[in-house]
């Protein structure tokens, strides 16, 4: 009898405990499972009128607000962390946060991941930041 009260009690401790519900505070996990791997491509930027390599790293089902893969601009000598923001349809947002090469890209941008039916992945991004322009300043397909 003492053994079930305790189980009980341990229970309702464990159910209750809000360092078991740090996964709610953080984010509902977003579904990139689509989007999930090594991607490459280049990388047109309108506004300088440039092409340059990317490589971005992304996981299946990031927590919103946490870590959703990583970034990699090998000639522009920049790279960084991509944060989970949102899902918009069949889009991904994701904020890219440099951890090196700060003084050679923009930081904090916010890119817009489309996974393609054809397996390839549309990479955007626009200079105000969310997607409020018509065209984006920065696009390219990429291909794992």
């Amino acid at each position: 009898m003492k053994r079930l009260v305790i189980g009980i009690g341990l229970s309702f401790l464990t159910a209750c405990s809000p360092l078991l519900m740090v996964h709610h505070r953080h984010g509902t996990a977003l579904d990139f499972r689509a989007m999930a791997g090594r991607w490459r491509g280049t990388v047109y930027q309108k506004d300088a009128d440039s092409f340059y390599p990317v490589e971005l790293k992304l996981n299946a089902a990031p927590l919103q607000e946490e870590a959703a893969g990583s970034s990699d601009y090998p000639s522009l000598g920049c790279g960084g962390t991509l944060i989970a923001v949102r899902r918009q349809g069949d889009t991904a947002v994701v904020r890219e946060t440099l951890t090196y090469g700060q003084e050679a890209c923009l930081d904090h941008i916010l890119l817009y991941l489309t996974a393609n039916k054809n397996g390839t992945l549309t990479y955007a991004f626009y200079q105000s930041g969310d997607s409020v322009l018509p065209t984006p300043n920065g696009r390219a397909v990429l291909r794992k």
